[in-house]
This record gives structure tokens, C-alpha cells and sequence, in this order.
């Protein structure tokens, strides 16, 4: 029995399951549905799940219906379990990612180098927790050699348990900076959360470190594993002869060019990554080179959208300190008319909050930014910022979606390059979809 706990019916180990999932909404027929306890209960849709499907049901608690149950004592713990005994069932390598920022594109362009010479996985959407990363695992294909999983905390101790279920055979860290900082409170911490991803992996396992974070260029003394490092600055893999053109990169790494199809320094540091652990798993590095070239920037993930003469950065999918920063700087490399900055809230920061706003206007008065929009609560911090060094052009601030957007669509004009920014929760992508809107067939002033 993998999973300790009681059936019921007593004849249920007779049922055959072929997937897992925990969305009695988009269960498929003859998947094993998990209820697990989240935003809402799972338990209180067990009985939809086995309306579309099911073929059986790990619960904490029996519920009332013919779909054959498993009771156990947790059932996040036992999806966890699931996917652990899964993953040595198929045994392929686990190359596992962490980092405050960089991680979910680290992620996809590693597989895609991966991919090139093996049968690789890789996380659906943002897999990277104690539910997502057991499904990630639980989706293997029989024939899978390498699993390429994220692993993302927001407090102390689940990296822990993401090492034991995932089992890495090698680990990427791609940075270490200020995020989630409502529950890891300093760098400290949250340095020494990152680190152990190492917990559950073999001690000739590599660990890939990007040195470019000082806190990451001092931990060789501190783990047990062989360290590849990479980097701009340094690293055994470093980017030289560096340039950007319209933000997209250009540079060599052991006298190999690489011309990236995305923007920003954070590209140049994943794709880095990716060289890394393809060399060690002897792709060779002119075959990353084609991977690489034709590489797309992942939705909502300073993504360039080109729409009826003006240019939109989007990367509206989350935000950090790091992160806007790394923005704005990229706002400043492309080319165009007008600059714009639409920037939301950074969530999670804890004490740290007010500080890391007041340093966003700082950043916006350093970037010679036209128009910037300034929207939710801790926005503020900014826009009196923003006041005390007299910034000289057009500022919003409001915590009304509808005045944001209003402001905005009557200000852009073609030849524009606007930044979309912001926390998830703040809903970013709005803006976009305003854009689009009132873009389609409609000629813009110059």
C-alpha cells in the first residue's frame, strides 16, 4: 500500500486510477481526486468530483457517497507522499529550481535545453508548492528522464519538505533578495531557507549557484555538494562582451555567441542557468545555442507585446524590490517615444513595505520616466517620494482601477513604451487588457 489509511469499501483497492487531481471542476474520468483543504474545503466537493469522474477519493474524513474513499490522517501530506513514492517509481533526473526572483523562466528554459536531448517535464503554469509540485510529479510520463520542477516558499520550513518529496539530483539557485519577507523577515533568513533545497539530495549532487548575489557567492564553506556557479560578474559559466540592443541581449559564454529573443539582465542570468546544467548533462553547447536563440519570453514575464505602433512591456504576472528595478531598467534600454511606468503594489514584504515603495520612486526619478501611473494602498510611499525630489513629469496616484486606466488610455500615443507592473493580487494584467481594447483598429496620434 503506498498511502496508510482506511478504505472504504473494503473492495476498493480494486479500482484502477489513471491521474490525479485536485479540481473535482476539471477532474478526469477514472483520476484519483485529493480533497485537500485550501481557500475552500475539498471535502465539500467530493461528491462533484465523483459526479465527473472520479474514480476514487483520498479524504481526512468519510464522506457520504459510492466513490471508494481512502481516510487518512492529512491529505496535503499524502499528495506530498504520493508524488515522493511516484517520482523514485520513475526514477528520472530531478533537476529542481529555487530563488527570490527568476525561477518560473529559469525553469522553462532549462527544460527547454533539457529537452533537447531528453524526455523531459516541466511544471505546469506555477506548480511550485507542497500541491503543485507532488501533480508536477504525478504527471510523469513512464518514459520521463528529466523532471524540471520549481520549488517556491513563503515560510520557513517547506523547503524541507519540497527537497523530500522532489528529490533533486542537481539544484539551481537563481537569487536570493528581499520577498515573502512578511514571514522569512530578513536576507538572512531567507538565504538560509533557499539552501536547503540541498536537504534530501545526494552529496555528489551539484548545486548552481548564480554569484552575482554576494549572498550566494559565500555559501561554497556552507553545503556539502559540488558548486557550479554562473554570472555576469563572475561565475565558471559568465556572460562577456555583454550589450544590449532594444534590451535584448548579446553576449559569449566559453567564446560561444549568444543572441537572446528576450529582454533584460534576468534573461541573460536564466539562460546562464541553462547553459550550465546542459553542459553538465553533456548537451553540447552549440545545440544550446539554437535552443536558446529561439526562446520566447513567458507570458506576463517581461514579455515584449508590439500593438499598433507602441510597445508594451508586460510583466504583470508578480512583483519585488528586484524585480521593478530590473524593469525600469529595461524600460529605459528600448527604444521610443515616451517612456511609461504603470506600476501596483509589491505584497508581502512585511516590515520592509514601506521602505522597498519609497525606493520604486527613487528608481522612477533616476529613469527619466514620462507618465507614471501609481496604483493601490502602498503605492503611495512611492508618489510622496516621487513629490519630495520634484519629479517634473505626469503622476498619478489613485487606488481606482478605473481612474488608472481612464489616465492612461487618454495619454499614450504611438511610438509609446509602457511598463506594466505589480504584485499578482494587484491584477496587472488589466491594464493590458485595456490597451488592446482601445488599440484594435485604432490609429494613434503621433
Amino acid at each position: 500500500m503506498l498511502l496508510s489509511g482506511r478504505l472504504f469499501p473494503k473492495d476498493a483497492g480494486n479500482v484502477y486510477v489513471r491521474g490525479v487531481s485536485n479540481d473535482s471542476r476539471t477532474i478526469k474520468a477514472g483520476e484519483l481526486f485529493f480533497a485537500l483543504k485550501a481557500l475552500r474545503d475539498g471535502h465539500d466537493f467530493v461528491k462533484d468530483a465523483f459526479d465527473n469522474g472520479a474514480a476514487a477519493a483520498i479524504v481526512e474524513r468519510q464522506i457520504s457517497t459510492k466513490l471508494p474513499q481512502i481516510v487518512v490522517d492529512d491529505t496535503l501530506d499524502s499528495l506530498g507522499e504520493f508524488g515522493r513514492i511516484y517520482r523514485n517509481r520513475i526514477n528520472p533526473n530531478v533537476v529542481a529550481i529555487t530563488g527570490s526572483v527568476g525561477k518560473t523562466t529559469a525553469r522553462e528554459i532549462i527544460a527547454s535545453v533539457l529537452r533537447a536531448k531528453f524526455k523531459t517535464v516541466s511544471a505546469k503554469n506555477n506548480y511550485n508548492n507542497l500541491i503543485g509540485l507532488p501533480l508536477t510529479l504525478l504527471d510523469m510520463p513512464d518514459d520521463c528522464e528529466f523532471a524540471v520542477v520549481e520549488l517556491g516558499i513563503n515560510m520557513p520550513g517547506e523547503m524541507i519538505r519540497l527537497s523530500e518529496i522532489s528529490q533533486p539530483n542537481a539544484a539551481v539557485i537563481t537569487s536570493v533578495a528581499r520577498v515573502h519577507t512578511e514571514r522569512l523577515d530578513n536576507i538572512n533568513r531567507i538565504l538560509h531557507e533557499k539552501l536547503k533545497i540541498t536537504f534530501a539530495m545526494d552529496p555528489e549532487a551539484p548545486l548552481f549557484l548564480n554569484t552575482d548575489f554576494p549572498k550566494l557567492s559565500n555559501v561554497r564553506n556552507s553545503v556539502d555538494h559540488p558548486i557550479i556557479t554562473y554570472g555576469i560578474n563572475s561565475g565558471d559559466y559568465r556572460a562577456v562582451d555583454l550589450n544590449f540592443e532594444d534590451c535584448k541581449p548579446d553576449f559569449k559564454v566559453k567564446g560561444y555567441p549568444f543572441k537572446l529573443n528576450m529582454l533584460g539582465y534576468q534573461s541573460v542570468y536564466a539562460c546562464l542557468a541553462a547553459i550550465a546544467v546542459g553542459d553538465y548533462f553533456d548537451i553540447p553547447i552549440p545545440k544550446i545555442q539554437e535552443v536558446l536563440e529561439v526562446q520566447e519570453a513567458l507570458p506576463h514575464r517581461m514579455q515584449l507585446v508590439k500593438l499598433n505602433g507602441i510597445k508594451i512591456i508586460d510583466d504583470s504576472y508578480n512583483a519585488c524590490p528586484i524585480s521593478v528595478k530590473e524593469a525600469l531598467n529595461c524600460l529605459n534600454k528600448i527604444s521610443g517615444n515616451r517612456k511609461i511606468a504603470v506600476l501596483g503594489d509589491m505584497l508581502e514584504l512585511g516590515t520592509h513595505e514601506e521602505k522597498s515603495h519609497e525606493d520604486i520612486g527613487v528608481w522612477l526619478y533616476e529613469n527619466d520616466v514620462d507618465m507614471v501611473i501609481l496604483y493601490g494602498d502602498r503605492m503611495n510611499f512611492a508618489s510622496e517620494k516621487l513629490r519630495q525630489l520634484k519629479f517634473t513629469g505626469e503622476l498619478v496616484y489613485t487606488k481606482d482601477f478605473a481612474v488608472a486606466k481612464h489616465k492612461l488610455i487618454n495619454y499614450i500615443q504611438s511610438d509609446d513604451v509602457i511598463l506594466i507592473k505589480g504584485s499578482n493580487k494587484m491584477g496587472m494584467s488589466k491594464f493590458i487588457d485595456a490597451i488592446r481594447d482601445i488599440m484594435i483598429n485604432k490609429t494613434l496620434e503621433r
